[in-house]
Order: structure tokens, then C-alpha cells, then sequence
């Protein structure tokens, strides 16, 4: 990966700080989430992200993740935040092994609506391609990479936490935990320089 990649990451972790982490109430205000009034019928997963996103914020460790789907509204502008799929290793040493994400994502991609003979493929690729089923952080499949710290999730993209209120790019940060059954973004405000100005329009 280039330097640029492993600064932009090293410079998020540093913009967020060390956990544990506490934030004054404007920022507070910006970073919060509202769980939508009507619950009903909101999937396990789905209200765990809500419940946990506060706890990753003091506590996530910040990792690359690249994007393998994400609803196609969130690629224009628009008022609901909606569900992507993301791979990402939550192992801080490996954050110089972008590209390596970046393949698995546009393998996974590639073969989701194609035909594998792979059991473990064809349920992953099933709920990947199921817009209402959330995905807690799961191992790949070892016939997609042979490296078990590679992990799938399915991601909330929040739209006031990305800096064009929609997805430009499909690297970009989020905040892990082995403690928590979900994955969030790394809010815009964190992000460095480099990493604003690669989502910026014409970036």
C-alpha cells in the first residue's frame, strides 16, 4: 500500500485519540445516532448497531474496511442512512495491506450474483445480497482468502458522518472491537486531509 494510504490511516487514529475517549457536546450531538422510533421488526443485529455505536466511538479501534455493496441510494444525495457490506481486518498491523481488501471486495462483488458451488459462498453471498438481512463480523470464506483475521460486516452508513452525505469512495475507515457484534464508520470529522479531499467532488 502507499505511504499516503498508511498515513491517511495512521492520521485517523490520531484526529480520534486514544481509547478511552470522551467528546464534548457539540461534537456529542454531531456523532450521535437516533434509533428509529418505530422498532418494529428491526432485525437483532440491526438494533445492536444502534446500541453499540456509542461504545465504539470511546472504545473502536480505527481499521481500513473497503466496500463490497451498499444500497444504491447512498451513492446520491438524499435523507436515509441505509446498509452496506464491508470486508476489513480488525488487526491494527495489517492496516498496510489495503489492496489486499481492496481485491477481496471486487472479488466478492464480482461473484455475488454468480454461481459458486462453494456452501459457505453461496450463504454469504445470499444474505450479502439481501438488503434487509444485517450481517454480524464474520470470518471470510477460506475459499475467498486464506487469511481467517479477514472479516465481513455489514456496515449503517450514516449519512451526516460521511463528508458528502453520500458514498464517493469505497475505502475508508471504521471503528472495530472484539467486544462488539458490529462495525461503524469513522465519522467524517476524524478523517485527515487526504482522506476528505479524496471524497470531495471531482477528488
Amino acid at each position: 500500500m502507499s505511504d499516503v494510504r498508511i498515513q491517511i490511516i495512521r492520521n485517523s487514529r490520531l484526529r480520534l485519540g486514544e481509547a478511552p475517549r470522551t467528546f464534548d457536546t457539540k461534537t456529542q450531538r454531531y456523532l450521535r445516532i437516533k434509533r428509529p422510533l418505530l422498532a418494529f421488526g428491526m432485525s437483532n443485529q440491526l438494533k445492536a448497531i444502534y446500541e453499540e455505536h456509542q461504545f465504539l466511538l470511546e472504545q473502536g479501534q480505527v481499521v481500513w474496511a473497503v466496500l463490497v455493496v451498499a444500497s444504491t441510494d447512498l451513492f446520491s444525495k438524499g435523507q436515509n442512512d441505509g446498509r452496506g457490506v464491508v470486508v476489513y481486518s480488525p488487526h491494527l498491523h495489517l492496516h498496510d495491506e489495503l489492496m489486499r481488501l481492496i481485491d477481496l471486495a471486487e472479488k466478492m462483488s464480482e461473484q455475488r450474483t454468480g454461481h459458486t458451488t462453494d456452501v459457505h459462498e453461496k450463504k454469504l453471498y445470499r444474505d450479502v445480497n439481501n438488503n434487509n438481512a444485517w450481517l454480524v463480523p464474520q470470518a471470510v470464506p477460506t475459499s475467498l482468502s486464506d487469511d481467517n483475521s479477514v472479516l465481513t460486516s455489514s456496515i449503517l452508513c450514516v449519512r451526516k458522518h460521511m463528508p458528502q452525505k453520500m458514498l464517493v469512495g469505497n475505502c475508508f475507515p471504521i471503528l472495530a472491537h472484539p467486544d462488539t457484534t458490529s462495525v461503524a464508520m469513522l465519522p467524517g470529522l476524524f478523517w485527515p486531509e487526504d482522506l476528505l479531499a479524496s471524497w470531495a467532488p471531482n477528488g
